[in-house]
């Protein structure tokens, strides 16, 4: 059976019905709404499913976990998650707290949390620690992101080989006449010019680089 990664994307399963999910309304591209029950279908027929978000938007928040709820129960269960407020590095002490060897004080002390953890990732990871599924950190250690946008990318060919695990794998391609990296441009106006500026699309590019 094939699993869904939920990017990042309360215990208990989830009904179907539409009224689990009041607060949206989905449309199909023709504008016709769309049911709870068909959106989980259809979600359930893809191996990688992501979902967008504004990190700062509780209710995006709660959307996210009623979709893995009815995942879960549609794919019995065959489901892993990520999401990118986790860094690579994080991974060991996320994977303490799943297992029950952290409690929630000691993984906020140990891993870099977002201040809206508590109300708006923790019930997600809270579902995955009550289900035993797995929780992937996905985003790239801030501090090579950093490094990117001061030194660019080919900086990372000196990490160290357990370094160069916490991120894509080398050399990394950043298309940048993608759609985003010309609208990024144009927003810069006359800033938009010079090597630091190329380092930042790269930094941005090399964000969000799960390898492993």
């Amino acid at each position: 059976m094939k699993n869904i990664f939920i990017a990042i994307l309360l215990a208990g399963f989830c009904s179907l019905s539409a009224q689990d999910f009041k607060a949206y309304q989905f449309y199909d591209k023709k504008g016709k709404e769309v049911k709870t029950e068909r959106l989980i279908k259809e979600l359930a027929e893809y191996d990688i499913v992501f979902f967008g978000e504004n990190h700062n938007s509780s209710i995006n928040h709660w959307l996210q976990l009623k979709v893995t709820e009815g995942l879960f129960q549609k794919k019995n269960g065959h489901i892993i998650l990520g999401a990118e407020m986790f860094e690579r590095d994080n991974q060991a002490q996320l994977n303490q707290y799943l297992e029950g060897k952290f409690d929630a004080k000691t993984l906020k002390d140990s891993a870099r949390l977002w201040n809206n953890y508590a109300t708006d990732y923790k019930p997600l990871v809270d579902f995955a620690k009550a289900k035993k599924l797995n929780f992937i950190a996905t985003n790239i250690p801030r501090k090579y992101a950093s490094h990117t946008a001061k030194e660019g990318l080919e900086s990372l060919n000196a990490l160290s080989e357990k370094e160069k695990t916490y991120i894509a794998q080398l050399p990394i391609k950043v298309t940048l006449d993608t759609p985003g990296y010309q609208e990024m441009k144009a927003m810069m106006g006359d800033h938009a010019e010079g090597t630091k500026v190329m380092n930042f699309y790269f930094c941005t590019g090399n964000k969000r680089c799960y390898h492993g």
